[in-house]
């Protein structure tokens, strides 16, 4: 199997430089090929050259130079267009870490699910907190080590080249900014233009796919600035794996509970009549306890809240750094 690992990067060198490292600490057992590509900005040659100076000895490397920018939907999108010259590839934007075993499970997810159509993509990452109103997810444990959503992970994730460009193909006649289209939730249509994710996720919802999630997280999102958000949060920060691993995974058709693209619980009828004592639990769970705060106090205006304020210390932190210079 061809495979690569491909480097979304922008301007952050120091977070480039990390997650370097912990790919450089991780167990690689066979040959895979890095590219870096990284899009136009000021920093570019601070950039380039820690890609040129980090050494890569289980295959080829290749850093690509963008002469203008791109943007990070187009960023993106180019890089994924590179798994045309690979079997399986994994993409990492450069403000995450990787486990030391993030390769093996991919090879083991990817092999194990290759040939099922319902699946379009194999996170890397684990959600502790849901995307779509920004509370705890605690997916019911079924005795295996993955479980289903439809929903794109976008902090470490693997396609075979027959996902990416399936993906491609359905997006040349479906690329929109429409704000309702009676299938994607709105909350995810109200993603900014920029965003790749949203047209993923589109996709999914349409097609109906699914991502393979891991039960234990093998990268964690760091909480960087980045092109869609200028303060620094670790809400979506993440445990992460640090010890070998054996993983079970269940296959799609006999998986009784999946998760849909507002991070709600889906189960079957058949898994309803034989659990209903104790999934009631997790059904009634919306009447009662922290449910109950959030319907007084919705959660994003919280979370929103939360951010508004730490961009408003940022800012202050700068405009005094900015005074204090100014008196020297």
């Amino acid at each position: 199997m061809k495979q690569a690992i491909i480097i979304v990067a922008f301007n952050r060198s120091f977070e480039l430089n990390r997650l370097l490292e912990s790919i450089a600490n991780s167990k690689i057992v066979s040959e895979i090929d890095l590219v870096i590509s990284i899009d136009h900005s000021a920093s570019q040659d601070a950039i380039k050259d820690i890609a040129h100076d980090f050494e890569w000895i289980y295959g080829n490397k290749r850093v690509i130079l963008h002469k203008q920018n791109l943007g990070l939907k187009k960023h993106v999108i180019s890089c994924g267009d590179l798994g045309s010259e690979y079997d399986m590839f994994i993409m990492l934007e450069e403000d995450i870490v990787v486990s030391p075993f993030f390769l093996q499970y991919t090879k083991d997810a990817i092999n194990f699910y290759k040939a099922d159509d319902s699946i379009c993509g194999v996170s890397l990452y684990s959600y502790m907190v849901k995307e779509s109103d920004k509370q705890p997810l605690y997916p019911v444990i079924d005795g295996y080590d993955n479980f289903f959503m439809q929903f794109p992970s976008s902090w470490g994730q693997a396609w075979t080249s027959k996902h990416w460009f399936d993906f491609k193909d359905w997006l040349i006649h479906n690329d929109s900014e429409t704000k309702i289209d009676g299938v994607t939730p709105e909350y995810i249509l109200r993603w900014p233009s920029s965003s790749w994710k949203k047209q993923f996720a589109r996709y999914m919802c349409h097609k109906d796919k699914y991502f393979v999630y891991p039960r234990v997280s093998l990268t964690t999102n760091c909480g960087a600035k980045g092109q869609n958000h200028s303060f620094v949060f670790d809400l979506f920060s993440t445990q992460l794996l640090l010890g070998h691993y054996e993983w079970r995974f269940l296959s799609f058709d006999t998986a009784h509970i999946r998760y849909d693209s507002r991070f709600e619980l889906n189960v079957s009828d058949e898994y309803i009549n034989k659990y209903l004592p104790y999934l009631r639990l997790e059904f009634n769970n919306g009447e009662h306890g922290s449910r109950k705060f959030f319907r007084k106090y919705p959660y994003s205006f919280l979370f929103y809240g939360r951010l508004a304020v730490l961009s408003f210390i940022n800012d202050f932190k700068k405009s005094i750094v900015k005074i204090g210079k100014s008196l020297k």
